[in-house]
């Protein structure tokens, strides 16, 4: 998949679960997490 340009978001999500993906998906950042976790979606 090619990378493609990046844009700023302000969202909000339940901290307990972004925790949870971050440990589900191996990521550093939540960013990451939610990164790899779309990317998911896709595959």
């Amino acid at each position: 998949m090619a990378t493609s340009k990046k844009n700023r978001k302000t969202v909000s999500f339940d901290p307990r679960k972004l925790l949870k993906a971050k440990g589900i998906l191996g990521a550093k950042t939540e960013a990451e997490a939610i990164d790899r976790a779309l990317d998911e979606e896709n595959e």
